[in-house]
C-alpha cells in the first residue's frame, strides 16, 4: 500500500466550491488538514532516534574492543595504557551524552527473560539456575525515552533438571 498516494502530504488543499450556491466548504479543507497532520505524527519518528541508531554500532565496537584488551600487555606498556585510558574516556563521554537525551541500556544478566526487551539468540543447558534466566548478553539493548530502540540479544538458561519449568515472562501459553 502506497501511503503517499492515498494521503498526499505535500499538496496544498484547494477549497471545494459547491456548484449550487458557490459557497466554500471549509469543513472539508479543515478535515483534510487535521488528517494530514495526524498522519505526519504517526509516521514521523524522533530525529534523535535515527542519530542514536547510527551511534549504537560504534558503542558496540567500543565494547567489543574492551572485551578483547589484554590487561597484561597494558601493564607492560605505558604508552598503550595511556591510549587505552583515552579511548575509555571517549567512550564514557559518548555514553553520558546519549544518556542526556534519554538513552538507557536494558538490564539483562541475571534477570528473567522478557520477550518485549530481550531477543533470545542462544539457549544454554544449565542445572543450577531456573529456566528463562539470562546468563549472557550477546548485544546490548537500549530504550530511548521509554520507547524500545533495540532489544537485547541474550543467551538464556534451559534447566534440564527442572520438571514443568515455568514459561519465561512475556511468552503466551
Amino acid at each position: 500500500m502506497d501511503i503517499a498516494r492515498i494521503f498526499p502530504l505535500d499538496e496544498t488543499p484547494e477549497p471545494v466550491y459547491l456548484t449550487d450556491d458557490r459557497t466554500v466548504c471549509y469543513r472539508v479543507v479543515e478535515s483534510y488538514s487535521s488528517r494530514k497532520s495526524s498522519i505526519r505524527r504517526v509516521f514521523q519518528t524522533d530525529p534523535r532516534e535515527e542519530v542514536v541508531l547510527g551511534v549504537l554500532p560504534i558503542l558496540d565496537g567500543f565494547e567489543r574492543f574492551f572485551s578483547l584488551v589484554d590487561e597484561q600487555h597494558l601493564a607492560e606498556n605505558e604508552t598503550l595504557t595511556n591510549w587505552f585510558k583515552a579511548i575509555v574516556a571517549l567512550y564514557r563521554r559518548t555514553v553520558k551524552g546519549l544518556q542526556k537525551i534519554g538513552l538507557e541500556p536494558i538490564d539483562t544478566i541475571g534477570f528473567s527473560l522478557d520477550l518485549e526487551r530481550h531477543e533470545v539468540v542462544e539457549v544454554v543447558p544449565v542445572s543450577d539456575q531456573p529456566t528463562g534466566t539470562v546468563v549472557h548478553e550477546v548485544e546490548k539493548g537500549y530504550i530511548l525515552n521509554g520507547k524500545m530502540l533495540r532489544p537485547a540479544k541474550v543467551a538464556v538458561v534451559k534447566n534440564q533438571q527442572e520438571p514443568g519449568a515455568a514459561q519465561p515472562t512475556g511468552e503466551s501459553s
